[in-house]
Parts: structure tokens; C-alpha cells; sequence
């Protein structure tokens, strides 16, 4: 939904079996009220593969990045 998103198995069903790079992105946000005060964070961050994702019962892959890009650029080394 607008608000919600869409769920996990929508995402996993049209990229799994993908065999190349990836670039995800996720946008989420946070709002914590204590006494009057209200306060909102947001955040973006990336993640780049270079195999794509694949559905197993073990672990696998290659190294990959993490990147903050909301509210300040970070990024992270292989993961």
C-alpha cells in the first residue's frame, strides 16, 4: 500500500533467481511521542550485490556494500 508498502513475498517473488548486480533500496521512518513532544525520523539506505539473491536453505554469495544515504551518506565496506 501508499502507506505500508508491499509485503516481503512480493519482493522476494520477482527477484528471486535474479543472477546480477542489485541495487536495493529501502525508505522507512519512525515516530516516537513522549509527553507533548512528537518527533519523526526518516531514513534511506542502499544495499548493492553483485549476485543477485537467491532462495536456500544455506548461506551463500559474494561480498556486497551498505550504504546510509538518508539523513548523511555513509557507506560501508564489503559486508
Amino acid at each position: 500500500s501508499s502507506i505500508h508498502g508491499k509485503g516481503l513475498n512480493r519482493f522476494w517473488s520477482n527477484i528471486d533467481g535474479y543472477q546480477a548486480p542489485l541495487l536495493m533500496l529501502v525508505a522507512a521512518s519512525t515516530s516516537d511521542a513522549h509527553e507533548d513532544n512528537i518527533s519523526s525520523r526518516q531514513w534511506v539506505i542502499g544495499v548493492l550485490v553483485q549476485q543477485g539473491f537467491e532462495n536456500r536453505d544455506v548461506y551463500y554469495g559474494s561480498p556486497g556494500f551498505i550504504y546510509a544515504l538518508h539523513p548523511s551518506f555513509h557507506a560501508s565496506g564489503w559486508t
